[in-house]
């Protein structure tokens, strides 16, 4: 794999850095990112910033199901 910043990354393999059990997320954030057809380097800082700041630094679940589910009470992000 290329050295890449993590701005230059459509895989988003960094994310295993921060936790190898962010697997699932990163999948879901590479397929999505293939369905832009534009604003790429907009959609990856949204995508560092929610994995970093939101996921990571608040100590939330890694699973994506058990986030998406509506029993979930996640913290608010602007806080």
């Amino acid at each position: 794999m290329t050295n890449k910043k993590n701005s230059d990354d459509n895989t988003f393999r960094w994310v295993l850095k921060l936790d190898v059990d962010f697997e699932k997320w990163r999948q879901y954030a590479e397929a999505w990112i293939k369905t832009l057809d534009g604003g790429i380097s907009v959609a990856r800082r949204s995508i560092t910033v929610f994995f970093k700041r939101y996921l990571y630094e608040q100590h939330l679940t890694k699973d994506p199901a058990k986030f998406l589910d509506t029993s979930f009470e996640a913290l608010d992000f602007f806080e």
